[in-house]
């Protein structure tokens, strides 16, 4: 769906709150629903498998059985065949007989081939590339959207598989997701970090019999408010409030991170209470299960400043400070609208006890006659 311009538009970036010191009310509590971060990555995952075609095989690519390599023989001989690894793992070739190469990686594969083709053929040289590659069934269990056993590729590796059944379940984890072999784990990979950082260094090729188990999650916490992407986020055990909050792209500019109050679930009183945290003072704050984390904007107010209204040249907010006179801000008549009358000025300031107002009055004239005037 094509973006509208008026969804890359960002209304609330810096002072919103008009010609006025008086603040606008925010309300505290924020109804919108929050999506859970990562799930919708699977939305459009492919129906059916289509294998991998037309890419390059690495070199660290493991021989199987169903593999099919080809050989272009050229020299004192030209020929060329296509053959495919046997059962017992060997390639059987004219006028030289069976070479074992299953549980080899490709690299040393054609290193073997070579060596054999240099001594039963003088003077030749072979070119040697993977055909049609082996299909291996592993299997997806625990809590993915359909667990079950799949036929992949075997260039496939276990983002490749997540996808081909359909993804994560909304009650499964991305960030604990195990690849066992042979009964024993041998990585733990965190979706996490594929979508935060694209980083695949763990994202491995699949054998045969390989068990893609993913476990349910067992912390999420819920952010929002002053933060870039509110949502529902997966925590391990370790991290804590820093760590959710870089998850969820880091605090907008307007984010007050002396303000932010978390609703937490307490299970001794059976109900919800809320804690007050400044992320200045403490920001590994360890979080809960359940916890809902509100960050709060600063408040609308120009602080520091002056306001200038009526018929001047540029009304508007102007910066305050210690000593700042009013031919500071009018320093000529050239400051001023036509027909402005220069005789009265009208001070409206806020006493700070009271919060009542009390008004001074002032001539411009008096002013530009005389920059040294108390007025």
């Amino acid at each position: 769906v094509r973006k509208e311009y008026s969804d890359l538009q960002y209304n609330s970036f810096g002072y919103t709150g008009g010609d006025s010191f008086l603040a606008l009310q925010k309300p505290k509590s924020n109804n919108k629903p929050l999506k859970v971060f990562g799930y919708d990555f699977f939305t459009n995952q492919p129906s059916t498998f289509v294998p991998l075609k037309n890419i390059p095989v690495p070199e660290d690519y493991l021989i199987g059985p169903g593999d099919n390599v080809k050989l272009l023989i050229y020299g004192n001989q030209n020929d060329e065949f296509t053959v495919q690894v046997t059962r017992e793992g060997d390639i059987l070739l004219p006028d030289i007989g069976r070479i074992s190469v299953a549980g080899i990686t490709f690299s040393e594969m054609k290193e073997t081939i070579k060596e054999v083709l240099r001594k039963k053929i003088i003077g030749a040289e072979v070119n040697i590339s993977l055909g049609t590659l082996r299909a291996v069934n592993i299997f997806i269990l625990g809590d993915a959207f359909e667990p079950g056993m799949f036929t992949v590729s075997g260039l496939s590796t276990l983002t490749n598989a997540i996808f081909v059944s359909g993804g994560v379940s909304l009650n499964g984890s991305l960030r604990n997701i195990e690849l066992k072999r042979n009964g024993e784990t041998i990585k733990v990979f965190d979706f996490y970090d594929l979508l935060l950082k694209g980083d695949t260094s763990k994202d491995v090729r699949l054998r045969a019999g390989d068990v893609i188990f993913i476990p349910p999650k067992s912390k999420s916490v819920a952010i929002t408010g002053e933060i870039a992407r509110p949502g529902i986020y997966e925590l391990k055990e370790f991290e804590k409030l820093n760590d959710l909050i870089t998850f969820a792209g880091n605090l907008r500019p307007e984010a007050n991170s002396k303000k932010i109050e978390i609703q937490r679930i307490d299970r001794n009183l059976e109900a919800f209470k809320l804690l007050s945290v400044s992320l200045r003072e403490n920001s590994e704050i360890a979080l809960k299960n359940g916890d809902y984390v509100n960050i709060f904007a600063v408040n609308d107010i120009l602080k520091k400043s002056v306001l200038v209204k009526g018929h001047a040249l540029n009304p508007g907010f102007y910066p305050w400070y210690e000593g700042l006179k009013i031919s500071n801000i009018f320093g000529s008549e050239e400051d001023l609208l036509s027909m402005t009358d220069k005789n009265y000025l009208l001070i409206k300031r806020e006493k700070e006890l009271s919060q009542n107002y009390e008004y001074y009055q002032a001539s411009l004239n008096n002013i530009f006659q005389d920059p040294s005037s108390p007025e």
